[in-house]
């Protein structure tokens, strides 16, 4: 989700912050009144109530992470946003300066997102587009600019002056190691210009794309090994208003011609990692795809409106529909032959569609049953996942799983955020289930909440004891997926989040090994097994988990034993039944004090078919052990 900047700024590898002078644009479905973007004063699909939403604007937001000045001068030249000279319609607005008002020539400067960092020896591709009917014979100058607004590396363009826009690109080979330059272009103080999408991008990004990913972030994302990549939200789907949903449509194509929207998160998006690199995202990882498409109602806890007139229901119905035949369509289809003009003639691997984000109530069900039956119907292999509100317990969950009981709908998307002692006390919560239900569940979003919001060994191994109960209940739980999963240092809305970033590293917590160990580990036929403690204490009970699952693949046994205990546990860990295994195990423990954030140490250890091991104390084991006569 476009959360904390997990997005622009983080894994999407874009290094010019606000590119097209668009972040000033209203959110769809405000208007600007006293200071504030005000939505309609429409009802709420939840209750009927008028939430009455607004946040705070200024036309400010425009010039956000840019500058202009004289070289030589204090005093800045005359620049405003403009829409008198459009570069496309999707993208209205432009920067326009009057150059031959300045004392001297121009710095248009933009501070990336929060500074760019560069590496030595590394080649960074720019473009830029330009519009003047003035400057004849003239040279612009790209640069880029350090801390003390020295240039580290320059390219010189002529420029055009035809009566239109003008696109120039070009590439940065840089021989300094630095996080907190800028970009610039330096203009003569002679005649009028219009500046428009101004962008660079590392040259080497995720798997070589253009308009690619970082590739420390992304290959992060892919050492979890996840089974599928749920995209793009989250509250995000659902708005702030209707009109200000996803609208994946306007997430293809050429970057330059994506509007972007401003999030419900507090900043805009660029649209630039839209539903066509997700797809491509996952097939570069080996992933399913889960696009969440919205249900006719915005976030109730903004402004909530909803739709209900069946032409407008009809037509988010068929959106889902051109969104599932962009991704699997041939190209003879209308979007698959759009796929293809995007250059991917292949099907992309899209496996779930979920109608909406924790939204409830008669209403929900109502279109969740037709967008339900319209994918269905054109693509029955589609597993349909519905949703039962925000939390886990409450009047909205009751009842959206009685819905969901008496429709049958297949799959649900629950979501909790907990604190370590619910966790504890609720191993059981899915050992409860009726076996019986034909709705599965996709634990699509949840972590563990201590006081200040941190993320440690705690919160880590809480969520690896909880995984282990998971596992048991694999018959019921067919998905889940922490969240958030990504954020940039300083610039959060969400906390805890997975892994952690900056301009120059990416920073996992503990909690993201224990995600890449249950994801790398994850076998897909669990063994039965039982624990016997010597200490009866209920207590000390909860604190002890275990997991045993096989790899059909590969043969492998994979023992998982999770010790929130602050003592060592002496344990005998019986394996009869299994068959002949090697003596000698791949062991990876994670341990350390409660408020530490400590990195999983790997090592090899002797096992047969009955062995003692020790647990140390705050610790996660996975024992991986292979076959006799397996390499």
């Amino acid at each position: 989700e476009e959360i904390t900047h997990s997005g622009d700024g983080g894994l999407y590898a874009e290094m010019i912050r606000n590119r097209g002078f668009e972040d000033g644009t209203l959110p769809s479905g405000t208007v600007l009144k006293d200071g504030k973007a005000v939505a309609k004063p429409l009802h709420c699909y939840s209750n009927d109530s008028i939430n009455h939403f607004s946040i705070a604007w200024n036309d400010s937001l425009f010039m956000e992470s840019w500058e202009v000045k004289c070289v030589s001068d204090t005093r800045p030249p005359f620049y405003e946003i403009t829409e008198v000279k459009p570069l496309n319609n999707a993208t209205p607005h432009a920067l326009f300066i009057d150059l031959g008002a300045s004392a001297s020539d121009v710095w248009v400067v933009n501070d990336g997102y929060w500074g760019i960092a560069v590496t030595e020896g590394q080649r960074y591709n720019f473009q830029f587009y330009l519009f003047t009917e003035e400057l004849k014979n003239t040279v612009v100058t790209a640069a880029l600019l350090d801390c003390e607004e020295q240039i580290v590396v320059s390219k010189n363009f002529q420029i055009e002056r035809d009566g239109s826009w003008n696109h120039y690109e070009g590439a940065f080979t840089v021989d300094t190691t630095a996080n907190d330059l800028r970009f610039a272009l330096l203009l003569p103080h002679k005649g009028k210009v219009y500046i428009d999408f101004v962008s660079m991008f590392p040259e080497n990004t995720f798997c070589g794309h253009k308009n690619g990913l970082r590739e420390d972030v992304a290959g992060m994302l892919r050492d979890l090994r996840p089974d599928f990549v749920r995209w793009p939200g989250g509250c995000i789907v659902e708005g702030l208003t209707m009109d200000n949903r996803i609208k994946w449509k306007e997430t293809i194509g050429d970057i330059v011609k994506r509007p972007g929207e401003y999030n419900l998160w507090g900043y805009r998006s660029t649209y630039g990692f839209g539903y066509h690199e997700f797809l491509q995202f996952c097939e570069d990882i080996d992933a399913d795809g889960l696009f969440v498409c919205n249900a006719g109602m915005s976030c109730l806890f903004r402004n909530g409106d909803y739709w209900e007139e069946e032409n407008r229901i009809d037509n988010l119905i068929q959106d889902a529909l051109d969104a599932v035949e962009y991704a699997l369509g041939d190209t003879t289809t209308v979007y698959g032959k759009r796929r293809a003009e995007n250059g991917h003639a292949a099907p992309f691997p899209l496996k779930y569609v979920e109608v909406g984000n924790e939204n409830v109530g008669l209403r929900y069900v109502k279109n969740y049953n037709r967008f339900y039956k319209a994918i269905k119907e054109k693509y029955p292999e589609m597993i349909v996942v519905g949703t039962v509100g925000p939390f886990n317990e409450g009047t909205d969950y009751v009842e959206g799983w009685k819905l969901a009981d008496k429709l049958g709908i297949p799959m649900v998307d629950e979501h909790y955020y907990q604190t370590p002692g619910w966790f504890l006390n609720n191993q059981d919560f899915y050992d409860k289930y009726d076996r019986s239900k034909k709705t599965k569940v996709y634990l699509g979003e949840y972590a563990t909440h201590i006081p200040g919001r941190k993320a440690n060994i705690e919160t880590a191994l809480t969520e690896a004891l909880y995984l282990a109960a998971l596992e048991r209940n694999g018959d019921v739980v067919h998905m889940t997926s922490y969240a958030p999963l990504l954020a940039k240092e300083g610039h959060t809305q969400w906390n805890p989040d997975l892994i952690y970033f900056n301009n120059r590293e990416v920073k996992p917590t503990t909690g993201y090994y224990v995600q890449k160990l249950y994801g790398q580990n994850a076998g897909n036929e669990y063994l039965p097994s039982k624990i016997t403690l010597d200490n009866r204490d209920d207590q000390v009970r909860k604190r002890i988990a275990a997991s045993i699952v096989r790899d059909s693949a590969s043969g492998d046994v994979i023992v998982k034993l999770v010790n929130l205990l602050p003592v060592e546990v002496n344990t005998n860990v019986d394996l009869s039944g299994i068959g002949a295994i090697q003596s000698s195990a791949k062991r990876t423990v994670l341990t350390g004090k409660p408020a530490d954030t400590p990195l999983p140490v790997e090592d090899t250890m002797e096992v047969a078919e009955k062995f003692d091991y020790q647990l140390p104390a705050y610790s996660f084991t996975v024992i991986r052990i292979k076959k006799a006569n397996e390499k």
